[in-house]
């Protein structure tokens, strides 16, 4: 009898913690969670959809540091996390290339690490409905080939990810997949705005092979995907596409029109993480992009979706009022 009511006890305490919040779910430090991460695909139209977790993956690095804190290192970060998922990536052909290792990497607040992988996994349902609303808006909108998208944790130490980008980051990696980071305090709307905007990237990324992208390319490629994702939630707003004072704005253009066409991606880079020296604000390529692409499709109202996200970048900006950045 003791066994029966032991049984229907958990039975209960695992519906319950089923049907929390983020804000209210218990908290557990190591991979004893009373949910397991699934696997989720679905299909629309003709498309189908991965989303794969690395929850799992994570909690056991943190279940590791917990255990022997000697072996916080990236060595074993990727034998814990990025081997097994690099192994699902080719499991499922998601055609992954390498520039990946930029986004995984180990923490030092491995504690809190898993008690916030724990919250996502524990509500990965919710989370996942969010995905594939985002992702069916977006393909009827646009359609294109599979997609695959892996979620995973934000490491807590991504600051600016959580308190600035509203707890969700993303990165295209290839035409087929995506990776999500995410922390407990995500907002749902940022979530799927996230996913609208990387969703664009991978339907530009299908026909393209060319990776030497230049700097106005990279400008444009992010305009046309924020444009994309303000189609699909037009009442979302990030701060990413706030624009900038007219000053900085354009001294921002004043630079491009001497650059505009160069490949080196640590001039690019002054233009996402901000130059103070050269007073070049933080975010300027998605800002700037946003404002060009914007302002083209004000012009250009008769181009469908499909239509304007095959154009260049110089199309583009040639056919705004910042053409002149092409003296």
């Amino acid at each position: 009898m003791k066994t029966v009511f032991q049984t229907i006890f958990l039975l209960l305490i695992s519906l319950l913690l089923i049907s929390c919040s983020t804000k209210t779910l218990q908290v557990k430090s190591n991979k004893n969670s009373l949910t397991e991460q699934t696997l989720f695909d679905f299909s629309h139209d003709h498309q189908t959809f991965q989303i794969i977790p690395l929850y799992e993956e994570v909690l056991d690095y943190t279940s590791l540091v917990e255990k022997t804190p000697s072996m916080n290192n990236k060595k074993e970060y990727n034998k814990t996390v990025v081997i097994p998922f690099q192994n699902k990536a080719s499991k499922v052909k998601a055609n992954i290339k390498s520039s990946y290792f930029n986004f995984f990497a180990p923490t030092s607040d491995s504690k809190k690490l898993a008690d916030n992988t724990n919250k996502l996994l524990q509500n990965q349902k919710v989370i996942n409905s969010y995905i594939k609303e985002a992702l069916i808006k977006s393909a009827e909108q646009l359609p294109g080939t599979n997609k695959t998208i892996f979620i995973m944790p934000v490491n807590p130490e991504n600051t600016i990810a959580i308190q600035e980008m509203q707890g969700v980051t993303g990165w295209t990696l290839s035409g087929n997949a995506i990776l999500i980071q995410i922390d407990p305090s995500f907002l749902e709307n940022a979530l799927k705005y996230t996913i609208a905007h990387e969703y664009h990237h991978t339907i530009n990324l299908e026909s393209t092979t060319d990776i030497n992208f230049t700097i106005i390319d990279k400008f444009i490629f992010e305009g046309k995907a924020d444009n994309f994702a303000t189609v699909i939630y037009p009442h979302h707003r990030t701060a990413w596409t706030e624009p900038l004072p007219e000053i900085d704005f354009n001294h921002v253009l004043t630079q491009l029109s001497t650059n505009a066409n160069s490949l080196d991606p640590y001039l690019y880079n002054e233009y996402f993480d901000g130059n103070a020296v050269k007073k070049i604000p933080k975010w300027s390529n998605y800002k700037v992009g946003y404002e060009m692409t914007k302002n083209y499709l004000e012009n250009h109202s008769h181009l469908s979706i499909e239509e304007w996200t095959k154009l260049g970048a110089e199309e583009i900006v040639q056919g705004s009022k910042y053409h002149h950045i092409f003296r």
